[in-house]
């Protein structure tokens, strides 16, 4: 007899015993019928709750795709006092699949303190904190996991790849080296150990590690981050036509990548085309608002096209002791995911701007603030928020007009260098980053994008603070003492050795390796030595140079 019927004949025989539903769950799970699982685990926890029958389900829901709801049940269930051990690592591990890093967490934690002697769910913990952007955080779960389980190649890989992160290289070649003698063929250690030999000037070690790295030992997009490797090496090399084709490679991989939001990109770029054809009129309401009562701190916005140097001057004015910078977080992307209900009597945004008087302001400044302390509930109180968001430079006109007394610090590049170095970089998943996959659409993408500052800057004026990425290369005193003046701070010698602050400290951008170190002249001018690469899109990125004040050739 099949264990399906054997299963199926003891609920016949006892169909209000919870167990043998959880039996008869499990035999289907065993048939790879997840769907009638589900259902028998349904039955179970309606007769007698209990953590088979709440892992059963989870698993069934996870079978069927249906990751949210397993993280939902196995939440459930934790809230219940009723996951074990091992269901705490399956919660963990699903809420990460789902990109709920709050649950993952949540129950990671839990199960580090159940078992403080089980190195995996250190290992997971730390990765999980990895993902938040806290990698400074994650570095002692990591040692804690490498300490417990010193076979596991997994967490020395892991730690490697974080102590480069922190721009800690002689101690992520250890952790790397560590790993790679447990299994010479890891891919994640082999890549880190590659990317710090990069760091460190030993591009031909670098290159050769890489041509060992099989694509078979890498998940899609750290096989991306290999190609990023090999263009880097190659570009400081001077081989222009092997990096584009490198950096060509990444993007292909990153094209591959699973649950890419496509859809939702298409969307998120339907409503930058619709703020720059309404922009002058948003910018126009936003200054309408001005003369209004005001309460809550305002903070110091910081936006420009990506790779144009955001985190440089984030960084910079983050080292001044009356500012705090916490790296690209969603607050606004926040916000406008709430404009519906806060403003369910107004169309929709964009369009909705223009129905903001000064009470429903109130109401969405507000909100705004409300979501930056879900987002950074460990915010220090006594410092003033720097919201950097490259991509915010859309948005000019809402900030505007939710916070009138904000300093609005648009950087700008050559958009030549900085549409090259955009298709050199392996941003990873997000709507945004969807239009960087090639050069095509970052250009279009940066067409619509300086359109809409170009519309609104005549109307808000005096609003904006504009600085050069290279004027801060060339002067980064000068261009930080003016960039201060504008937010009413004195001089403070920090900022002056700005690197300084992010040793030990994670920046969860492209730009971590960048701004560890003093500012370099290297990046200025790049793309003249991709003339030949970039020339089908020479036209309009020359037109764009011209339109921001640089010279055409």
């Amino acid at each position: 007899m099949s264990a399906l019927t054997e299963a199926l004949s003891q609920v016949q025989a006892r169909p209000q015993d919870a167990d043998v539903w959880v039996g008869l769950g499990k035999a289907f799970m065993g048939a790879g019928q997840p769907k009638p699982a589900a259902e028998a685990f349904q039955q179970a926890l309606r007769r007698a709750p209990s953590t088979a029958a709440f892992r059963g389900w989870a698993d069934a829901a996870v079978a069927q795709g249906q990751i949210t709801h397993g993280v939902a049940v196995l939440t459930a269930a934790q809230g219940r006092g009723m996951l074990d051990h091992d269901g705490l690592l399956a919660l963990g591990r699903y809420a990460m699949d789902a990109n709920d890093l709050s649950a993952a967490a949540k129950a990671l934690h839990t199960a580090c303190t159940q078992r403080p002697e089980d190195g995996q769910s250190f290992l997971l913990l730390g990765i999980v904190e990895v993902r938040r952007g806290r990698a400074d955080v994650a570095a002692p779960m990591l040692e804690r996991a490498c300490s417990l389980s010193p076979d596991n190649v997994d967490a020395h890989a892991n730690l490697a790849t974080v102590r480069e992160t922190l721009n800690q290289l002689d101690a992520a070649a250890t952790a790397a080296k560590a790993a790679l003698a447990l299994d010479p063929h890891h891919g994640l250690a082999g890549l880190c150990l590659a990317r710090v030999l990069r760091r460190q000037g030993h591009l031909d070690e670098s290159l050769a590690l890489l041509d060992t790295i099989d694509d078979a030992t890498l998940a899609p997009h750290h096989a991306a981050r290999r190609e990023v490797e090999r263009g880097l090496c190659l570009d400081r090399k001077g081989n222009s036509q092997g990096a584009w084709d490198a950096f060509s490679a990444m993007n292909a991989h990153a094209q591959r990548r699973p649950g890419l939001r496509v859809e939702a990109a298409q969307a998120w770029r339907a409503t930058v085309d619709e703020i720059r054809t309404m922009a002058p009129d948003l910018a126009g309401q936003a200054v309408g608002l001005r003369n209004e009562a005001l309460s809550g701190e305002a903070p110091v916005f910081i936006m420009g096209f990506p790779r144009s140097g955001t985190t440089l001057i984030e960084t910079i004015l983050g080292a001044h002791p009356a500012l705090w910078s916490c790296g690209e977080q969603p607050i606004t992307d926040v916000f406008l995911r709430r404009w519906t209900a806060l403003m369910s009597d107004a169309p929709a945004y964009p369009q909705g701007l223009l129905a903001v008087g000064p009470e429903r302001r109130a109401v969405l400044r507000r909100d705004w603030l409300e979501a930056r302390d879900a987002v950074l509930p460990e915010r220090p109180v006594d410092r003033r928020l720097i919201d950097k968001v490259p991509l915010n430079l859309v948005h000019l006109p809402l900030l505007h007009a939710l916070f009138p007394e904000a300093p609005l610090i648009v950087v700008l590049r050559d958009p030549r260098d900085a549409a090259l170095s955009c298709f050199m970089q392996d941003f990873g998943p997000g709507v945004g980053n969807l239009q960087m996959m090639d050069m095509h659409s970052i250009v279009g993408l940066m067409q619509a994008v300086l359109a809409t500052y170009a519309a609104v800057k005549p109307v808000l004026g005096d609003a904006l603070t504009v600085v050069r990425y290279e004027d801060v290369v060339e002067d980064q005193p000068g261009e930080t003492a003016r960039l201060l003046a504008a937010l009413g701070l004195p001089w403070d010698d920090r900022v002056a050795k700005y690197w300084t602050t992010t040793a030990g400290r994670h920046v969860a951008t492209p730009s971590y390796s960048q701004v560890s170190q003093p500012i370099s002249t290297k990046a200025r001018g790049r793309w003249r030595r991709y003339c030949d690469q970039l020339g089908p899109w020479r036209e309009p990125l020359d037109q764009l140079a011209v339109d921001l004040g640089y010279s055409a050739d």
